[in-house]
């Protein structure tokens, strides 16, 4: 499931933003990832309508 992997690189963009505040590049790729893996985990196969999502 891509839910759980998705919890995660959140926690790391975070972790790694609190760490270093430099690190922002390094939190925002952790936080494309997340968001991709939150949108796969809503998909509910082929009969969803990806459009009422993003409303």
């Amino acid at each position: 499931s891509p839910l759980p992997k998705a919890c995660l690189n959140t926690f790391k963009a975070v972790r790694s933003l609190l760490a270093k505040p430099e690190n922002y590049q390094l939190s925002l790729s952790y936080c494309e990832k997340a968001s991709g893996l939150f949108r796969d985990s809503l998909n509910l196969g082929p009969h969803c309508n990806t459009n009422t999502l993003d409303k």
